[in-house]
């Protein structure tokens, strides 16, 4: 149960990083925008 958190908690902090303060909303845009998505798995710099 705790890796679940784990990593529900860094989706969350991501997704703040990424200044969206709603997940749904959040979500659906990364959705939309899967390369972008990919590409924060790949390079976190790119939320600085």
């Amino acid at each position: 149960m705790t890796h679940l958190t784990t990593r529900d908690n860094l989706v969350l902090a991501l997704i703040q990083q990424a200044n969206f303060y709603n997940a749904a909303q959040a979500r659906r845009w990364f959705a939309a925008n899967l390369a972008y998505t990919f590409s924060l798995l790949t390079t976190p710099s790119l939320l600085l």
